[in-house]
């Protein structure tokens, strides 16, 4: 018995990064918030959040506009399919900023870059980050074809909770156009407390002293 919860302990201290995507088709967005205008209707969607495995991300826009995930008029959410337009074409964000709530683990992005138009190269910079040229390998329509998954150009990125994260399309342009899908992260398992780790050692302790007799 002590040295299954032993084992169930250790797994615990030492277990694998749990794994988890953000989708960004799915509609799920929580504290949106949009552009004001003086006279007339609500404008387009600038910054939402969405909460995925107790880890909250929040986007909100630099320059450009969220169109697949916002809606002219009344507020609702009318796009089908969802995603995030990127790339500054069709009047697509060209630059936005990614915050996480907990210390994460940027993995993989999915999407595609939208046929026929050029494709967006982006930038995500901020503490302790620099990965630069990243673009998407798979090319076509959406909701026609299927977005590709890629990893980030020098590895997977290590975002620090509450730090703020920008995402820029360095040949932002009228013509260029993406579709980001996905974000793929994940996050470490949370450590055990200080009462559990000496429970720990006192175990293995028996234990030891119990092999020796």
């Amino acid at each position: 018995m002590k040295k299954t919860i032993l084992a169930a302990g250790l797994l615990c201290l030492a277990g694998p990064l749990q794994a988890a995507t953000i989708n960004l088709t799915d509609g799920q967005f929580s504290a949106v918030s949009y552009e004001t205008f003086v006279q007339g209707p609500i404008g387009p969607i600038i910054g939402f959040s969405e909460t995925v495995d107790d880890v909250t991300f929040t986007i909100a826009r630099i320059s450009g506009q969220f169109r697949g995930v916002g809606a002219w008029g009344d507020g609702s959410f009318d796009s089908a399919p969802f995603e995030l337009d990127f790339g500054g074409g069709g009047g697509s964000v060209s630059s936005f900023t990614l915050m996480a709530s907990r210390d994460v683990t940027l993995d993989t992005f999915s999407g595609m870059a939208q046929q026929f138009n050029t494709a967006p190269i982006f930038d995500v910079i901020g503490p302790n980050v620099a990965s630069i040229g990243n673009a998407f390998s798979v090319s076509g329509f959406l909701g026609s074809d299927a977005p590709g998954t890629d990893p980030f150009v020098n590895g997977p990125l290590s975002l620090q909770a509450g730090a703020v994260y920008t995402f820029s399309v360095s040949n932002a342009g009228a013509a260029t156009r993406g579709y980001i899908t996905e974000l793929g992260f994940s996050v470490a398992p949370v450590p055990l407390p200080p009462a559990a780790l000496l429970m720990l050692s006192g175990l293995a302790g028996l234990t030891m002293l119990r092999r020796r007799r």
